[in-house]
């Protein structure tokens, strides 16, 4: 992978619920692996400070997963999910890192 925006196309059947990995800095080599899943993540380990926010509540409707392998590390820079068919509004969470939208 280099610098740049990568595409992610996950969802379900029903919808479409892509995220955009966006790379500033040349990562080490390797792969990620990612998937959507429409399973209530549930709320262990929050709330998340995120500075200037906290994460403190999740939508039950799905969530996603990336996994770093094959030795793939990086400082991410920007991440953003499309969150098609969550049954409450999404609010736009803004930090340094994280980005949902709906």
């Amino acid at each position: 992978m280099l610098q740049g925006t990568y595409l992610f196309p996950l969802g379900t059947q029903a919808f479409y619920n892509p995220a955009n990995l966006i790379i500033h800095s040349a990562p080490s080599a390797g792969s990620v692996l990612s998937q959507y899943l429409a399973l209530d993540p549930g709320d262990a380990g929050l709330p998340i400070p995120d500075p200037p926010v906290e994460i403190y509540d999740r939508y039950p409707d799905g969530y996603w997963s990336m996994t770093a392998n094959n030795g793939f590390r990086l400082v991410i820079s920007v991440i953003n999910m499309t969150a098609a068919g969550f049954a409450d509004t999404i609010a736009m969470l803004q930090g340094d890192k994280t980005h949902f939208r709906r």
